[in-house]
Formats: structure tokens, sequence, C-alpha cells
């Protein structure tokens, strides 16, 4: 009997560990993914503003 218990309770613990393990993975793919997004965002931004300022910038 507490074998059995020992086991059931194992199981969840294990199930915990994973989940939160790939909660941890999920919120660091996140994270991953808005500062690239973010970091693209900029890159674009910042192309578009000097491709705008050029002409000005031409002789």
């Amino acid at each position: 009997m507490i074998h059995v218990f020992g086991h059931k309770c194992l199981r969840r613990l294990l199930r915990i560990a994973y989940m939160v393990h790939t909660a941890d993975e999920c919120v660091r793919n996140i994270t991953a993914y808005m500062v690239h997004t973010a970091d693209e965002c900029v890159r674009n931004i910042t192309a578009t503003l000097v491709d705008k300022k050029q002409p000005f910038l031409r002789p």
C-alpha cells in the first residue's frame, strides 16, 4: 500500500517537475522570440528612417 502511494506521489512530482521544466523552456523561447522580434523591428525602423533620410543626404 505504501509502495503504491509512494509510486503515485513520485509520478505526480515527476509530472510537476516536467511541467515546470516545459514552462521554463516555453518562457525562455518566448523571451528569445520577443527579443529577436524587437531587434528585427528596431532594425527595420532604423532602415526605414535611413532610407527616408537618404534623399536629403544626397548632394
